[in-house]
């Protein structure tokens, strides 16, 4: 494959409109003349900030699908499976602004994402959870929260997403990002992790003061801790990958 990028930039949601159709066109031409085979799609990146728009959105990305398709071009969407933005500050909001490069850091008011839901499950109740507060998980270099891909109801509603997705728009790959622990240790201590730390060892997750276990090589429930979170992650893309296409490109980062 020789692949380049397709930038969504704000302009393109205003879709639909002529002159953005045009765009697309002028664009798909010229990925044709420099012989390009496949174009990975970057912008609206922590895609469920956009969720009220995903009818939008996905007419957009079948529109770019369908125009390179005429010249064998494959369209590959990218975005975060689970990364949200939430600012509480302009400052916050800013800092996304200068330092996110890769996506519209758009998002929606705390007031009303605390009501949003998909196929009736609520969103907030996916976030992680902060080990060392037991609080809801910030990522500050992100001005974000993020889901658990332990969590059932989220993994479940993202599988459902991506059929979507792929029936919706014709791409022919998906990056799906972020499937894992960005916060490292401090991530997380949501029920379900608790849960299966449990189910493995007999214990409950320890306070962070707790050094017999945090940190302790000769513990073997340490060492099931940092089993149980990869294995989060193998098991959030195996499911993803059995609802997909059996040609479909899967990749993540």
């Amino acid at each position: 494959r020789r692949f380049t990028n397709w930038w969504i930039h704000w302009e393109d949601l205003h879709w639909p409109n002529p002159d953005s159709r045009d765009a697309i066109k002028r664009k798909a031409e010229k990925y044709a003349e420099a012989n390009i085979t496949s174009a990975i799609i970057f912008g609206c990146h922590f895609r469920w900030d956009y969720l009220p728009f995903f009818t939008i959105l996905h007419d957009y990305l079948a529109t770019v699908a369908e125009e390179l398709g005429k010249y064998n071009i494959e369209l590959i969407d990218h975005h975060s499976v689970n990364l949200i933005h939430r600012y509480s500050t302009p400052e916050e909001m800013r800092r996304v602004m200068e330092h996110s490069g890769p996506h519209i850091p758009f998002s929606p008011s705390r007031e009303a994402a605390a009501s949003w839901e998909y196929n009736g499950k609520r969103l907030n109740d996916w976030r992680m959870i902060d080990v060392k507060s037991r609080d809801i998980l910030w990522f500050p270099q992100y001005a974000s929260e993020g889901f658990c891909h332990r969590n059932p109801e989220f993994a479940e509603s993202y599988r459902d997403y991506a059929v979507k997705l792929v029936k919706d728009t014709g791409i022919k790959g998906l990056m799906a990002d972020d499937a894992m622990y960005y916060a490292n240790m401090n991530a997380c201590a949501c029920p379900y992790c608790r849960q299966e730390l449990k189910k493995r060892t007999g214990i409950d997750l320890p306070p962070v003061e707790d050094q017999s276990f945090w940190g302790n090589w000769d513990n073997p429930a340490w060492k099931a801790w940092i089993d149980l979170r990869f294995d989060a992650t193998h098991d959030f893309h195996k499911a993803l990958r059995a609802v997909l296409p059996e040609d479909f490109l899967l990749m993540s980062c």
